[in-house]
């Protein structure tokens, strides 16, 4: 087997896993937004507005006291597992474990401290402050998730994400019914995280991660995971700040309006983080070809998600309308977070591969470059423009960390094939255009810009059908579809790529 196609077939094995992740992570999306919408129909907007608000503020708490650990036990986790080495797998895990815990403790003493001294934070009350530090203390268990991903077992990922929702539903609907306020909703999302950290728990016992301790193993992986930790605290204030900006700034309303839109943009976007999540550990656990199959992934991942994206920018208004919103605001809120997302996805390219050669220094660069305008423009812009002002700070956000990204890959030799991306994004922009200016009904267009945007890139050869070939190959009856694209290739191109 030549580089190459030992680089597909890599690329195929993480793209095919993270398939099931991204079900997890669809089904999580989905879920939320069926769930938004029934509580917001028993109680109206203003109560996804104060949850979400919860809820950020104990996942920017979460992220603070993790100390980018989440990050730092992938590339860990990625190296122990590619050794097949269990052992120092679970000394990895569990020396940081305990060690986060400590820090978790800590910080939810002082959440319950401010809040039994009726102190507010802002519009943030005692009683947020209550729901967050119990939402912070039962976060901590999202930890088991992050070692089955790291070990590629997407599948129990999946069964842990469905057993989980189904029990917030049944908790969060049914509270909420009976208390007739916010806290029920909030109550279903501890729910959620107890029943995945409960399952991920007997998950990581079943494939032999017993508890061993290491604390030499926790400190390496806490200073790799520090060069990601200023990153990630403002990479999700970039994203739960313009929540809790607006709840500040506007009203509970207005802020689960805005909260359902970036929802809806976040479930395309996970897609995208689906694939990173299962391409850091695996990267982090190779010595060559690191490249090659990077800008693998990242062609393959622009192809999923871009006529997706392409797609919701077309059809805001309509899909906003399904979810009861009529707001034209809302639809400008989402082109903006649209564009942004795309434009992200390049950046987070470039700094995943940067994170897997140990580069530190230059994947904090990125993480800064890209979210602190965020922070910084979400208090200087949301006051001005409400929601549209908090969209803006998003996407002046996600251009700043693309050209200071661009440049760390240059310097790495890292040369991403602008040509091809540039293709890939204007195949599905040119054949919206016609589509958005003669107004085309939602059905029709959706199967026009997917099914014509797809055509183009097989070919074009953007998309080539070893790649397609191997993407599958970690899919149900994968042996009946793949002779079957085959087909449809030779029929829609001139050059036969051969017979499968």
């Amino acid at each position: 087997m030549s580089e190459g196609e030992q680089a597909e077939a890599l690329v195929g094995r993480i793209i095919g896993r993270s398939i099931w992740l991204y079900a997890s992570n669809i089904t999580n999306q989905l879920s939320g937004l069926v769930y938004w919408m029934i509580l917001s129909s028993i109680a109206g907007t203003k109560i996804v507005g104060l949850t979400s608000v919860c809820i950020g503020l104990a996942l920017l708490l979460g992220a603070t006291a993790g100390l980018g650990t989440i990050t730092g036990l992938q590339r860990y986790l990625g190296i122990a597992f590619s050794h097949k080495n269990n052992r120092e797998a679970s000394e990895y895990f569990w020396s940081t474990f305990i060690i986060i815990g400590s820090i978790y403790g800590g910080v939810i003493v002082i959440l319950i401290a401010l809040a039994s001294n009726n102190i507010s934070v802002g519009a943030i009350t005692p009683q947020i402050l209550y729901i967050s530090s119990i939402l912070l203390a039962t976060y901590l268990l999202y930890y088991t998730q992050i070692l089955l991903i790291s070990k590629l077992e997407t599948t129990k990922v999946l069964i842990s994400t469905i057993a989980a929702n189904t029990v917030k539903f049944l908790v969060g609907i049914t509270l909420t019914l009976y208390l007739k306020t916010w806290i029920g909703a909030a109550l279903g999302f501890i729910a959620y995280y107890i029943v995945l950290g409960a399952i991920g728990l007997y998950y990581l016992f079943s494939i032999g991660i017993y508890f061993h301790v290491n604390f030499h193993r926790s400190i390496v992986v806490i200073k790799a995971g520090l060069a990601n930790w200023v990153p990630t605290i403002i990479a999700l204030s970039g994203q739960w700040l313009g929540v809790i900006a607006l709840f500040n700034f506007t009203n509970p309303s207005l802020t689960g309006s805005y909260y359902i839109a970036s929802t809806i943009v976040l479930a395309i976007l996970s897609l995208t983080n689906s694939i990173y999540n299962l391409t850091l550990p695996v990267l982090s656990g190779l010595s060559d070809q690191r490249k090659r199959i990077s800008f693998l992934v990242l062609k393959i991942t622009l192809a999923l998600t871009v006529p997706l994206f392409i797609l919701l920018f077309v059809y805001p208004g309509e899909l906003l309308l399904l979810l009861n919103i009529n707001d034209p605001e809302i639809s400008t809120i989402m082109r903006l977070l649209v564009i942004g997302s795309i434009i992200t996805i390049i950046s987070s390219n470039i700094s995943i591969l940067t994170y897997a050669y140990g580069k530190y220094n230059e994947t904090l660069t990125i993480g800064v470059s890209q979210n602190l305008p965020r922070v910084i423009l979400y208090y200087i812009l949301t006051p001005i423009m409400g929601g549209i002002g908090a969209a803006l700070s998003y996407l002046t956000g996600s251009v700043s960390g693309l050209v200071v990204s661009l440049f760390i890959s240059y310097f790495i030799r890292y040369y991403i094939g602008t040509i091809t991306v540039l293709e890939i994004i204007a195949i599905p922009s040119i054949i919206a255009l016609p589509i958005l200016f003669f107004k085309i009904p939602l059905l029709v267009g959706s199967i026009i810009i997917l099914g014509l945007s797809y055509m183009l890139y097989i070919k074009m050869n953007i998309l080539n059908m070893n790649e397609i070939a191997s993407l599958i190959s970690e899919l149900p009856y994968s042996n009946k579809i793949i002779p079957t694209l085959y087909k449809i290739k030779n029929s829609i191109s001139r050059d036969k790529e051969g017979k499968y």
